[in-house]
């Protein structure tokens, strides 16, 4: 009798030491992973402040389906990417020169920098953008990289694209026309030239 005790002493304990341990990591780990996703945020640190002199005076917004493969003889990895960009382009203030402005009474003339590709920024709508199609070949495996490739292949395509379409023209016709009225109407001016 005194053994039976003893064993279902042992039984009891066992068992509550079992539960004591189930609800002691299983539970807690269980109630962490059905909370759903955390963001772990750390500190920003502002690595640097620059000073800007450009007149951004046109964005163009643009769409591509950009097709990126890469063949094998063990299979193809193949993505269809619909990139959706912002593309804005205009002039660099600080390029002018103090002899490129002429003040007569109240005319002014003014010797603009051309609006150039190095003003120009490609900014990628990560809300609109996102994958159509993706297969990996059979014996390959998953490119983690193919996404951030197609999207340089679209940023550099999408440039020219933009060029090609003329936004370096209206990005230095839009300069002229905000100068013009910032001449005019702000500062009193009467006629406002822009020399080459």
């Amino acid at each position: 009798m005194f053994k039976t005790r003893l064993v279902n002493a042992l039984i009891a304990l066992t068992i509550v030491l079992g539960l004591g341990v189930l609800f002691g990591l299983v539970l807690p780990e269980w109630a962490r992973l059905r909370s759903g996703p955390k963001l772990v945020s750390t500190p920003v640190i502002l690595q640097q402040v620059q000073g800007l002199s450009q007149l951004v005076t046109v964005k163009y917004v643009m769409e591509k389906i950009v097709v990126f493969e890469d063949p094998s003889i063990l299979g193809d990895n193949r993505l269809a990417m619909l990139v959706h960009a912002n593309v804005s382009a205009g002039i660099n203030l600080s390029d002018i020169k103090p002899g490129d402005i002429l003040i007569s009474g109240r005319n002014i003339s003014i010797k603009l920098p051309p609006a150039r590709a190095p003003i120009m920024h490609t900014e990628i709508d990560e809300t609109r953008t996102h994958v159509i199609d993706r297969t990996t070949g059979f014996f390959r495996t998953f490119d983690k990289d193919m996404e951030q490739t197609a999207r340089k292949i679209a940023v550099s395509e999408v440039n020219k694209a933009a060029q090609d379409a003329g936004i370096l023209k209206d990005a230095q016709d839009r300069a002229q026309n905000q100068l013009s009225n910032l001449f005019v109407n702000v500062m009193g001016f009467e006629q406002v030239e822009f020399r080459k």
